[in-house]
């Protein structure tokens, strides 16, 4: 959202969740492995709604891995 790749739809019922949400969300770098966390900020905080729209993201950003999902 911040580089403007990312757009809410107007009137969309759950947005004022999903910003919350997504202000309370950090990524935490590991200084030994230099590998980077998603988590969200507090113990009590819900992220659910920043990772379903993570998941829609990637799998709208890589549609050639879409015949891989459905491999059991």
């Amino acid at each position: 959202m911040q580089t403007g790749v990312l757009k809410a739809a107007e009137g969309l019922e759950l947005w004022p969740a999903l910003r919350q949400e997504m202000q309370h969300f950090r990524r935490k770098i590991d200084l030994r492995t230099a590998h980077d966390s998603y988590e969200h900020w507090r113990e009590g905080d819900h992220d659910d709604l920043v990772l379903a729209v993570c998941l829609a993201c990637w799998g709208a950003m890589n549609p050639q891995r879409e015949a891989a999902l459905y491999v059991f």
